[in-house]
């Protein structure tokens, strides 16, 4: 869910309303979470994900890494980390994809099943001045609070309602509605698509709620679980709804810019929910652009620290979020520059996330050009801005950056050793006159994971996730243990998971129909916000745990195994990792060394902690009269090395981009500069 956040809320003077929004902000990412009871386990506060620039010296180089050898048996002769590393970048690459997470299905298929209770299919019907209740999320406190609230204004798709605690201003309330109505409705369906009409309600109304209760500093924000069936999501208001911060007024265009912002979002749940936030916050902002609200705010943020994870979505506790709105806006607005509506729409409509659903939409515009190519090119137009050069994707025909993305500036001679985030970009210029060998040495691999495999060198993992649920199923045929023998799963895990957001679940099922939610060591009942089926793993295991899970009532006959790793939108910590499973009845025990071993993959793929890094460098010479651009690619094999000529009125800059997939860890390089005759 998108959540405004605003700075220290106070009266409204002349100054704009977006002069105290310091970031748009995801709630599931800002959470400062509870953990549930005494008798649940204590974990420590979550971290975040993205790695420090502190840890980069701590990345392993190729020629120290080495694969353990499991124990306590032999085994033959493992391929060299050379080939585990590709094997493992292959093996996620093609890996089944984790589903779209629905959470009715997944509830009738519970023993005993949940049927969903949906709304009344007749549509409800509001006069002015009704009052009603809603359920409120504060933020910070992930606290579910009731609220009375009035209409105040209606048009033929919104509804708006005010907290009965604020003074109503009705005229401000039907400006709202009717810029609403006639601006921002009909300009989002256009350009990104519709949303659900008419909706989980079945009614064609969307709800726009302001209330003082969203919590210190969110002006605005839309959640996904208000369009769910109240039976299934708890707190769930079953509309197509926003909350908005009351002390935002009605009548003024930068909360109009919040609704166009969340609006984006509502659209885009209904067509592509899996959506990773890069792409769906680059297209909710771009709709403040398209509705004539100008430039997200944030575009300096980003100019000013390029090197950011583009990819990621951080944890807002612990790194501003406002480069990363600057930089997918940026790329948003790229994209519809040079590609038009049709290709958002596209995109928006594309099933498959991320950097793979770039990359179909851009099979459909440009076949045969990879999306690291085009990510590139806008690295470049970041930098350039010159939409007249070459095919003119090397710059914005229709926006004009506010400022260059900030350079480092290269020793000549002399080396530099820098870090570059995955899918970040480092601007490095050479200012001295002359010809000048430059030779980069990078490094080779990434880590998915900040653990090694408990034994061995293979692990399955959860991937990230992303409103999914990924899949890890095994049967085991009991039949020969007489009922009432004691029967025990144990396992080895590694979880960092966003708190009481996301949750890893372990399901027993004697039919593999019907599943049951297990109790587990480590697993919490925790519930602040609703999103717990019943019991699962949340937060940090902080290490490798032992765990276990009675299967004694499954003696005699036939029980299925499934880890479940399920996610909502927005934010995703690392995930979930599986090692080392033993069924001592069975005399059953597993590693995964040398296969899955008979274990359904589905998201969860077996991989090992290290993938090869690929990398894009773009030199842009200038100096004369035009600049000129020369594009390659660099792996970490070996140092890679190239002349460049720096004109005497001119400089030479260089475009670093690190285009490894499925990483957090960012990347060393080093440079050496040295002169040529």
């Amino acid at each position: 869910m998108a959540i405004w956040r605003q700075g220290r809320l106070g009266g409204f003077s002349s100054v704009k309303v977006v002069a105290f929004l310091l970031g748009l902000l995801l709630l599931p990412s800002c959470s400062k979470l509870p953990w549930g009871t005494a008798a649940s386990p204590t974990f420590s506060a979550p971290t975040p994900t993205r790695l420090p620039p502190t840890i980069v010296s701590r990345i392993t180089p190729a020629s120290r890494f080495q694969p353990r050898t499991p124990t306590p048996n032999p085994t033959p002769t493992l391929p060299s980390p050379e080939q585990i590393a590709a094997e493992t970048l292959q093996r996620l690459r093609q890996a089944k994809p984790a589903e779209v997470f629905h959470v009715v299905d997944f509830l009738r298929h519970l023993n005993p099943p949940l049927a969903s209770q949906l709304p009344s299919p007749t549509p409800p019907s509001w006069a002015l001045d009704d009052v009603r209740l809603f359920y409120i999320l504060e933020y910070h406190s992930d606290q579910v609070h009731t609220i009375r609230a009035r209409l105040l204004a209606r048009t033929p798709h919104l509804y708006v309602w005010l907290d009965t605690r604020v003074p109503p201003d009705r005229n401000k309330a039907q400006q709202l509605a009717h810029v609403f109505e006639t601006q921002i409705y009909p300009t989002n369906r256009k350009i990104f698509g519709p949303e659900p009409n008419p909706g989980v309600d079945n009614d064609p109304h969307l709800y726009a709620v302001f209330t003082p209760m969203t919590g210190a500093g969110i002006a605005g924000y839309f959640a996904y679980w208000d369009t769910l069936p109240a039976r299934v999501r708890p707190y769930s208001n079953q509309h197509e709804m926003f909350v908005m911060n009351s002390r935002l007024p009605m009548d003024h265009p930068d909360t109009w810019r919040i609704l166009a912002h969340e609006f984006q979002h509502m659209i885009h749940a209904a067509h592509d929910p899996t959506e990773y936030a890069w792409i769906n916050e680059g297209l909710s902002s771009l709709a403040e652009w398209v509705n004539g609200y100008g430039a997200s705010p944030w575009v300096s943020a980003f100019l000013q620290r390029p090197d950011i994870h583009l990819l990621y979505w951080p944890n807002p506790q612990r790194e501003s979020t406002a480069p990363y709105y600057g930089g997918s806006f940026l790329f948003a607005l790229y994209a519809y520059e040079h590609w038009g509506p049709a290709f958002i729409r596209r995109l928006v409509r594309e099933p498959q996330d991320s950097l793979q659903g770039l990359q179909k939409t851009l099979d459909h515009f440009e076949p045969g050009r990879r999306a690291e190519d085009l990510l590139l090119d806008w690295a470049i137009a970041l930098y350039l801005d010159e939409p007249s050069l070459a095919q003119g994707q090397f710059g914005y025909p229709n926006y004009q950056l506010p400022q260059k993305p900030v350079r480092e500036a290269l020793p000549c001679p002399g080396s530099y050793q820098g870090h570059v985030s995955p899918f970040g970009i480092d601007y490095l210029t050479l200012a001295c006159p002359g010809t000048w060998e430059i030779q980069w040495d990078v490094s080779a691999y990434a880590r998915l994971w900040p653990v090694e495999p408990l034994t061995g060198i293979f692990a399955f993992w959860s991937g990230y996730g992303h409103q999914s649920i990924a899949t890890l199923t095994r049967a085991f045929d009991l039949s020969a243990l007489a009922p009432g023998t004691p029967v025990t799963l144990k396992y080895r895990t590694w979880f960092d998971i966003e708190p009481f957001y996301d949750f890893g679940y372990v399901l027993l099922s004697a039919d593999g129909q019907y599943w049951t939610i297990a109790r587990t060591r480590w697993g919490s009942e925790g519930n602040p916000i609703g999103a717990n089926l019943g019991w699962g793993y949340t937060g940090q295991s902080q290490g490798w745990v032992l765990d276990e899970v009675d299967l004694s009532a499954y003696a005699g006959g036939k029980v299925w195994v499934r880890f479940a790793y399920i996610t909502d939108p927005a934010v995703n910590h690392i995930g979930w990792l599986i090692d080392e499973v033993e069924i001592p009845a069975l005399g059953y025990r597993s590693n995964w060394e040398h296969s899955d071993d008979g274990w359904d993959a589905r998201g969860f793929v077996r991989v090992a902690n290290r993938i090869p890094r690929t990398y894009r460098l773009a030199i842009v010479t200038q100096g004369g009269a035009q600049p000129t651009v020369q594009q390659m690619t660099l792996t970490g094999q070996k140092p890679q090395t190239f002349r460049v000529r720096v004109p005497a009125d001119g400089h030479v800059t260089m475009v670093l981009m690190d285009v490894t997939p499925f990483t957090r860890e960012p990347a060393l390089y080093l440079v050496r500069v040295q002169p040529l005759p």
